[in-house]
């Protein structure tokens, strides 16, 4: 299947290449190498039983397992190829014609063709007829194809800096929708399709995205980008998997959920770096700690928890930042008054899960040694007091971590 995949979008690319697109063939081109490479064994080259087990699949498939998939496969591929001689109909008529504006054409003759095949459906929907699963058969193709389509030429519309028109917008949201069916039509009948899931998961991202920089053209793409990632990983994590019929992907919905907010956790960190007092990444990243920290008391992901502390040791040094090291007594507070906070917390609340104390103390005391060393090399000539108390407070917090440690 992953095979067909990589075929479909490479006779996109080479139709597009063909009539000089080039932006919408060097798209299909990425599209191709990702599910070639995503999709297929290689991925696993290094781990012999997974290979052993494809390979014991691929000697038990029936023939009419083998058939099943060829029909199947002949379905994308017809509306590939609709769609794409479509595309080249439309253009050659609006060459030929003097048509100024082909791709609404397009638009409306593609709008109008998924609506019949999903009225057909739904209209034979409750008849028993033997075909009926044909008929879902193509209803999935279109709505898969279509949706990949589309998902092309939001790229194009975003690096474009074009303005969607309603047949654009009705067309997306009809994807959108489309997915949905599926999913829940494969859950009645009992598949459990993953990639189409999978799929969903990005194009709602895509679609939700690509919608807000739209109705909000004047603020930063990055803003957006961000502050779309936060809430779609909550909702991805904490409010996918309590819909019944998409608790059989719940895996799926927290894994992308936790990977969204660490890639959140990342750019906050980046952003801050250039603007510390921005309020919106301040408030998006004090966010993203407590998502973390919600994600580690719940399922114990040390990872969620790690980014957690290191997010507050960061806010912290960005406040002291503007500080001198030759401000001994407030970058005293700075460098030993942030492992005390974290060692002594651990004396006045239990950690709920068994390695957060060692993580906690770890982290505070490299955190001290760290900045020790970064004012040991920022004065040249550090007197014999600042170095006796600096000592001094580091004797203490080693013995504080000590003594907890050991109850």
């Amino acid at each position: 299947m992953y095979l067909l995949f990589a075929l479909i979008n490479i006779v996109f690319a080479l139709f597009f290449f063909s009539f000089w697109r080039l932006i919408e063939s060097g798209v299909f081109w990425v599209l191709a190498v990702v599910f070639f490479l995503y999709f297929s064994p290689l991925l696993s080259v290094f781990s012999k039983k997974e290979q052993e087990e494809i390979i014991v699949k691929k000697s038990k498939l029936s023939l009419r397992e083998t058939i099943f998939y060829l029909k199947k496969g002949s379905y994308y591929l017809s509306f590939s190829l609709f769609y794409l001689s479509l595309y080249g109909i439309t253009y050659g008529v609006s060459l030929t014609y003097g048509f100024s504006d082909f791709f609404s054409l397009f638009q409306y003759i593609t709008l109008g063709i998924s609506a019949i095949v999903t009225g057909i459906f739904f209209f034979f929907l409750q008849k028993k007829e033997p075909w009926r699963e044909t008929l879902f058969l193509i209803f999935r193709s279109n709505v898969i194809i279509f949706t990949i389509l589309y998902t092309l030429l939001i790229f194009i519309f975003f690096f474009g800096d074009q303005r969607p028109d309603i047949f654009f917008t009705l067309n997306t949201a009809f994807s959108l929708l489309g997915l949905v069916t599926i999913i829940v039509f494969d859950e009645f009948i009992g598949h459990k399709k993953e990639y189409i899931y999978n799929f969903s998961l990005f194009y709602l991202f895509l679609f939700v995205f690509f919608y807000h920089t739209v109705l909000f053209p004047l603020l930063d793409t990055f803003k957006i980008l961000l502050y779309v990632m936060s809430g779609l990983s909550l909702l991805y994590f904490e409010f996918f998997p309590n819909i019944l019929i998409l608790r059989p992907f719940s895996l799926i919905s927290r894994y992308v959920g936790i990977g969204m907010n660490y890639l959140v956790f990342l750019g906050l960190i980046i952003a801050l770096l250039y603007n510390p007092l921005d309020l919106f990444y301040s408030s998006l990243f004090v966010f993203s700690l407590l998502f973390h920290y919600f994600i580690h008391q719940r399922f114990c992901n040390y990872l969620s928890y790690g980014a957690f502390l290191f997010g507050i040791l960061f806010l912290i040094v960005q406040l002291f930042a503007p500080l001198n090291a030759l401000w001994f007594f407030a970058y005293g507070l700075f460098v030993f008054g942030t492992p005390a906070m974290f060692v002594g917390s651990t004396y006045i609340w239990k950690t709920k899960h068994p390695l957060d104390i060692y993580l906690l103390h770890y982290m505070g005391l490299l955190f001290t040694i760290i900045f020790s060393l970064y004012y040991f090399i920022s004065i040249s000539e550090p007197g014999i007091l600042s170095v006796s108390t600096i000592f001094l407070f580091e004797s203490l917090l080693f013995f504080m971590s000590y003594i907890r440690l050991k109850k």
